[in-house]
């Protein structure tokens, strides 16, 4: 080895013994970028030389990196990095309506569909209906009557089965998989979900994709621009194993579920670049004809996990049910639903009653006007039949 080799190896040996006995970082930092100066190769060094004196800086170069990043800030060793929420990214305005994670499906027979996201479906017992078709009304002015008819979905309602629950504990096993072999069995008679999400996380298909379910029944929605009613064919029907308890605010699923819900709605939202404002509770879209109520089936009335599913707070939307159909609701229906839903509530009346000023009649006028209109809406629906190609 060359003089000049072994001087720069020498060199940073002695650098870095030297720098390991400073115990306050900037004194170490201070000494390691005069020594880097000291060491720098001389213009004289030829060929291999260069590369024995240049890993003598290099050396230099990495030790003080290294003393730079010990005189920072840092996490706690134990402390895992946390990613912000989709509820959170969306908030901080990093995604917009029109984004969506990027889902695919990576494999696909005639048992199980899996997606790049870890979601897998189990498909065996999934069964077709009707096709799809829905007609859309102009959420502005609902009273211009039915506009066109479409087939793509729109959004998600979320369901609980109210099926009969046991523990959820090791020993329960065997009685837990009787339960939800029997409810699979009937909810595939009834066609009455596009899918299902048992206590174990497992995702089934029950009703196809492409053809609507029996999920929603007599049912109101509505986006910025269209106002949608019955939504078995506009709105996917995701119902959960689990039991709601009216008026205790107790309803809840596993964790298995949560997990299983979060990738489910993830890859429907992509598949269909369903918007987030239309991802709601049966407890928010539900009404009766006879009596113009809201509420006829209340399951999802509180403490659906949105945030945990990278949904917004939708309780805490304005229904259209109130504001656009002109329905009302009474005071079981508040104690079925808790606190969080007089938001919703309050927001609706608010905007039925901006709308009643703006046209110069009193509030309960315009409601029995929304009302008839409504009704000559679901008249339409009986009636009309899709047309061409929008079948």
């Amino acid at each position: 080895m060359g003089s000049a080799r072994k001087s720069g190896l020498l060199a940073a040996t002695v650098v870095d013994w030297r720098a390991k006995r400073i115990d306050d970082p900037l004194n170490r930092l201070r000494y390691l970028r005069v020594a880097a100066v000291d060491l720098k190769p001389s213009a004289a060094l030829r060929g291999g030389e260069w590369r024995y004196a240049g890993l003598a800086v290099l050396v230099i170069a990495a030790a003080c990196y290294a003393v730079a990043h010990l005189t920072m800030p840092r996490r706690s060793a134990l402390a895992p990095v946390r990613r912000p929420s989709p509820v959170e990214r969306a908030a901080a305005g990093v995604e917009s309506a029109g984004r969506f994670a990027d889902v695919w499906l990576v494999e696909q027979n005639a048992e199980r569909e899996e997606y790049s996201n870890g979601l897998q479906i189990d498909c065996r017992l999934a069964v077709s209906n009707r096709p799809r078709t829905y007609a859309v009304f102009d959420a502005a002015r609902p009273d211009r009557g039915l506009i066109e008819w479409r087939k793509d979905p729109v959004g998600i309602v979320f369901h609980t089965t109210e099926s009969l629950q046991v523990p959820f504990e090791p020993h329960q096993n065997r009685i837990l998989m009787h339960i939800t072999g029997g409810l699979i069995e009937y909810v595939r008679d009834k066609r009455a979900y596009h899918f299902l999400v048992d206590r174990f996380g497992r995702v089934h298909s029950i009703v196809r994709e492409g053809d609507a379910a029996n999920h929603a029944g007599h049912s109101v929605w509505a986006d910025d621009n269209w106002l949608y009613l019955n939504l078995n064919d506009s709105f996917f029907g995701v119902s959960f194993e689990a039991q709601t308890h009216h008026g205790e605010g107790s309803t809840s699923i596993t964790p298995a579920q949560t997990h299983a819900g979060t990738l489910l709605v993830e890859m429907l939202r992509a598949r269909y670049h369903l918007p987030a404002h239309n991802c709601v509770t049966h407890a928010q879209v539900s009404v009766n004809p006879d009596n113009m109520q809201i509420g006829y089936h209340t399951d999802w009335a509180a403490n659906f996990p949105f945030g945990d599913v990278g949904l917004p707070d939708n309780y805490a939307r304005p229904l259209p049910g109130l504001y656009l159909c002109g329905f009302v609701y009474d005071r079981s229906y508040v104690a079925s639903t808790g606190p969080r839903i007089l938001t919703a509530i309050g927001l609706s009346e608010a905007r039925l009653g901006e709308v009643a000023a703006r046209r110069h009649i009193e509030a309960a006028s315009y409601r029995e006007y929304l009302q008839r209109e409504y009704r000559k809406n679901i008249k339409a629906l009986k009636k009309e039949t899709p047309q061409g190609d929008g079948v």
